[in-house]
């Protein structure tokens, strides 16, 4: 492995999480190396550690690659306060630039008309590991893939991890596919694989892609009308019958395994560099709020957009963990804002280390016009650092409904 692989793996793998590690890497750099691809394509870009990685090792592969990397996200996941893909701007030069393009509000399935007619000789996927994302992924990816190519997977072994045993997408979809030519690592924890793909007779692909479909799905939450439709069309023109039976079969079969989501999407306004979304399994939100200390900026909003009115009342759960005595008083605000219904602010002062639960009901308007839900947590006058105002969220259907 080259020196600057492992001087800038040293540098930038502290400063993130969840990503590629150097054995992920060495298998990455072969793959590129053996097939010098004219184009690469990247699903799955938060920090932009892999990417940053690829786009070189690329380039000393072939001069003239292009680089497409894409993301539905428009910041890291895992810090809200950074744009997606900030390490490719940190650590590129502007002639390495030049080879990438990163595009986020994308998934796999709005690249074929992003991408026009290009092609692509190797595809990367590392993005939503939840079954069945992973197939949906190959499915939507494959049509763009040139003659000749190589798809790779990220987080093969994700689902032996306690805390992330619903990342089983990419060891499913792995036992499906063919065994010839597919390739992974020689190591105990087995994170990568990669496969021969064609991008002109991709539907042989059919019969193990319906197969992985029909394996227990592990999202928590269902997919949307809106992305379930969008996926029905994309398997209409790209795909089959075959394949679209197997999508609408499986799609009301595990039906009963998701819970509906609280909301459609969510996001921090104004955020600081405390603030972030906790990962988990459930169909509730959760999250931390680190006020701006009084006078130096506005204060860090969370926005629940489009509130499920179905759920008649949400359950939010508060505690300001890192507050003390003197410090005690945290403040949160929440209110229903939006063209379907309002509601008044309302307001609740947190004591240190104590638990609040707020029962609320959800606004009743037109279900056609979206409700927003906005939650702030303000710093006690007297505190002396944004720290003090520390406040642990969780938003959720109550536990009886």
């Amino acid at each position: 492995m080259a020196d600057w692989i492992q001087n800038l793996y040293a540098e930038l793998a502290p400063r993130t999480t969840g990503s590629v590690s150097k054995f992920d890497i060495g298998f990455l750099q072969q793959v590129i190396t053996d097939r010098k691809p004219r184009r690469i394509l990247e699903l799955g870009v938060a920090s932009g550690f892999s990417t940053t990685f690829i786009t070189r090792m690329a380039i000393e592969a072939n001069p003239e690659v292009e680089i497409y990397s894409v993301d539905f996200s428009d910041r890291f996941y895992a810090d809200n306060t950074k744009p997606l893909g900030f390490f490719t701007q940190e650590c590129l030069t502007d002639d390495e630039l030049k080879h990438l393009t990163i595009r986020s509000g994308m998934t796999c399935f709005d690249v074929p008309e992003a991408v026009g007619d290009k092609r692509f000789e190797f595809v990367f996927i590392d993005a939503n590991h939840q079954h069945p994302w992973t197939t949906l992924d190959m499915i939507g990816l494959l049509p763009v893939c040139a003659a000749s190519a190589e798809m790779a997977f990220h987080d093969l072994g994700l689902y032996r991890h306690p805390k992330f045993r619903v990342g089983i997408g990419p060891k499913y979809l792995y036992d499906q596919l063919p065994v010839e030519g597919k390739k992974t690592i020689d190591h105990e924890w087995e994170n990568i694989f990669s496969v021969p793909v064609t991008g002109v007779e991709y539907q042989r692909f059919t019969k193990p892609l319906v197969q992985a479909l029909h394996l227990p799905w592990s999202i928590p939450q269902p997919l949307t009308p809106h992305m379930r439709q969008k996926i029905r069309n994309f398997i209409q023109q790209y795909w089959n019958d075959e394949l679209l039976e197997a999508f609408d079969t499986t799609i009301e079969a595990f039906a009963h395994i998701a819970q509906q989501p609280i909301c459609e999407s969510y996001s921090i306004n104004e955020p600081n560099q405390w603030c972030e979304f906790i990962p988990t399994t459930s169909p509730s939100v959760r999250l931390k709020l680190h006020p701006t200390t009084a006078g130096r900026g506005k204060q860090p909003t969370a926005v629940l957009k489009h509130i499920n009115q179905d759920a008649k009342k949400l359950q939010i759960t508060a505690v300001a963990a890192n507050q003390s005595e003197r410090n005690a008083g945290a403040v949160l605000h929440f209110k229903f804002e939006g063209e379907g219904a309002t509601s008044d602010a309302r307001i609740v002062k947190l004591q240190p280390r104590v638990r609040e639960t707020i029962e609320v009901e959800i606004p009743q308007g037109s279900s056609s016009k979206p409700t927003d839900l906005h939650v702030t947590v303000e710093s006690p006058k007297d505190a002396k650092s944004a720290a003090h105002g520390a406040v642990r969220i969780e938003i959720a259907r109550p536990k009886a409904a």
